[in-house]
């Protein structure tokens, strides 16, 4: 099938049909109207998590480099997918800021698969981006044991952050966007670890994710 279109600029009203806007090289001109992120949130599909208040002190069941027990490794914040929820949980951004205290080390995500129904702790819900209310299918686990899961949590990949160095000799904001590379299926958990507790250190963390229909996954 032969697509033509038009080279330059056009002026179109709405309702219109225009014809597809090329540049000079052929190539199609796609522009964005808005944030990267406005319409999915304007679609009431887009979530915020974060740990509030003054933060969390990190301990050993922080760290997967300590390799807690099944059921006691601790996400600094976690979204959790119902079985039945109907919807992959795609994370658009993932972000660590750093208060105080000596780190022992960067942060990771961790998971585990088909655990849900074994978990035996609480979930909080997210903020629904366009609203600022309440709501979505995860389920926001904020610095809790994973009590119940009868497995050790697996290291999945690395996000980065500070080394294993005194508080004010580096940067301690890691603010990483995901874009869509770690999804949570329906019946998983995935959540923030550090690689160590280190010394007193305090973090705060959050995670951005759009909830997308499974249907839409194949």
């Amino acid at each position: 099938m032969l697509v033509q279109g038009q080279v330059g600029q056009q002026a179109v009203a709405k309702g219109s049909n225009p014809t597809i806007r090329l540049s000079a090289q052929g190539d199609v001109v796609v522009s964005e109207l808005h944030g990267r992120y406005a319409e999915s949130s304007l679609n009431g599909s887009n979530y915020h998590a974060s740990n509030t208040g003054a933060g969390v002190t990190l301990v050993t069941a922080n760290a997967l480099g300590a390799v807690p027990g099944a059921g006691s490794a601790t996400p600094i914040l976690a979204l959790a997918n119902p079985v039945n929820s109907g919807v992959n949980l795609v994370i658009n951004r993932a972000k660590v800021l750093t208060i105080s205290g000596t780190p022992g080390g960067g942060f990771m995500f961790g998971y585990l698969t088909s655990q849900i129904a074994n978990y035996t702790g609480t979930f909080t819900k997210g903020v629904q981006a366009s609203t600022l209310t309440s709501g979505g299918r995860a389920g926001v686990i904020v610095n809790a044991p994973l009590s119940g899961t009868t497995v050790t949590v697996s290291e999945l990949r690395q996000i980065g952050g500070p080394a294993a160095i005194i508080t004010g000799a580096g940067i301690y904001t890691v603010d990483e966007e995901t874009a869509g590379d770690v999804i949570v299926p329906p019946g998983a958990i995935v959540g923030i670890f550090a690689q160590a507790a280190g010394t007193n250190h305090v973090v705060k963390a959050s995670l951005s994710w759009e909830e997308v229909s499974v249907s839409l996954g194949q």
